[in-house]
């Protein structure tokens, strides 16, 4: 059977539906030459309002960092690169196969930063790719654009999140996998992708929540350049998995305000098997996290709300918890969230089976609610023309309040 996945867009009017104007019919394919598989896994809309999409590509059997721009009406950016496509490949350093993100943000100057994790000789690392506004590889980082990172007393590292502060410095999040089991990790580079000092004294941190198995995916930095990172933590190993967050200070240190020394763990009873996708701040500093919850067998959207000093804001939906059904079936992923500037909270995944999934998305008020004006009551599915199955794995709100989904559509 040959399976192809193509990296897909699609962006909906602030109502829910497709915006027609925007590549066909909304929705947006694209192939990069010569690849046999790619699928994009973020999602950013530059300061000039162009659409940069960051994923995995699949060459000659092994994955590279693939990176696209578009212009708003959802056409390849020729600025970019010559045809508004990029990929780059660890060949120089080591076969680059089992790439991991990769993760993306973006600087005011338009320089895009990826991260992402390589397995090079069999070994993962943290690795930064940046870029400048034409596409090539910035070469102030790290000499030549890349940057690989090896975590003290770590057997291996993967990325989950990057943020970029208001310093310039880049900030990476994920996991290591140490003696005790896979814990949360954290690194801090400055501008030129040296690690940053002035971070914990090596410029990057291991977490240890006390649990088996720890996996961050998410991160954020706070208006206080507090990191907050979120995933997920499970006391034995394949066991139940628990919400997770933590905070660490500017310096590098935990943050002892936040929940008990800077950790919050967090079990709905209701709920087993809880984790952090995508995590978010609204206006009122109340960190927003998304991703799957399991109730009666069933996988759901799921979100919870914390108060700034980790505490779960039992104001928002039920006890702090909201768990909304998508689709007639049995399984459904929030991969991402995001608070809009009316403070409504888009949350974007998946819905549907092994065999057909579709992009879906939900939109609620800000106490937790469905915003009945988004869609068919606060619920959105798309399916991708002749994709078998999809996933949105990043989703934007633009300048005009149109939402843009990026995943990727897979045909069997």
């Amino acid at each position: 059977m040959n399976t192809q996945v193509t990296a897909a867009l699609a962006r909906y009017d602030s109502d829910g539906r497709l915006d027609r104007s925007f590549g066909d019919k909304g929705i947006v394919l694209t192939d990069f030459p010569a690849i046999g598989m790619v699928w994009f896994t973020e999602l950013v809309i530059d300061p000039r309002g162009r659409i940069v999409v960051a994923g995995r590509a699949e060459v000659s059997g092994e994955w590279q960092f693939a990176l696209a721009r578009y212009l708003p009406d959802g056409q390849l950016d020729t600025r970019f690169n010559g045809d508004g496509r990029v990929l780059t490949d660890f060949g120089h350093i080591g076969p680059a196969s089992g790439l991991r993100g990769p993760l993306m943000a973006i600087h005011a100057s338009g320089r895009v930063v990826l991260a992402g994790a390589p397995r090079l000789g069999g070994i993962r690392r943290f690795a930064l790719a940046r870029y400048n506004q034409d596409g090539s590889l910035d070469t102030r980082l790290g000499g030549n654009g890349v940057v690989l990172t090896d975590f003290p007393n770590a057997l291996e590292a993967v990325t989950g999140d990057c943020a970029i502060d208001d310093r310039g410095r880049i900030v990476v999040a994920g996991s290591a996998k140490t003696a005790a089991g896979w814990q949360f990790a954290l690194a801090r580079y400055a501008w030129d992708g040296s690690l940053d000092m002035s971070f914990g004294g090596t410029g990057t941190a291991i977490i240890d929540l006390a649990t088996a198995e720890e996996y961050g995916s998410g991160v954020l930095i706070d208006a206080n350049d507090g990191i907050v990172v979120g995933g997920s933590g499970s006391f034995e190993r394949g066991g139940v998995r628990r919400r997770a967050l933590v905070r660490y200070t500017l310096d590098g240190k935990p943050d002892t305000s936040f929940g008990d020394n800077g950790q919050v763990l967090t079990d709905f009873p209701a709920t087993p098997h809880e984790a952090i996708n995508g995590i978010a701040l609204d206006d009122d500093g109340r960190i927003v996290v998304a991703g799957p919850a399991t109730k009666a067998g069933e996988l759901h959207f799921a979100l919870a709300r914390y108060n700034a000093n980790g505490s779960v804001d039992t104001t928002f939906g039920t006890n702090g918890q909201v768990l909304t059904d998508m689709a007639a079936s049995d399984r459904e992923t929030a991969l991402n969230v995001l608070v809009d500037v009316h403070g409504r909270i888009v949350v974007g995944g998946w819905a549907g089976t092994d065999d057909d999934r579709r992009f879906a998305l939900a939109r609620y008020q800000p106490d937790g609610s469905l915003d009945r004006t988004f869609g068919r009551a606060g619920k959105v599915l798309t399916d991708v023309p002749t994709a078998s199955y999809a996933a949105a794995f990043d989703i934007a709100v633009d300048a005009c309040g149109r939402i843009i989904a990026a995943g990727g559509a897979v045909t069997l």
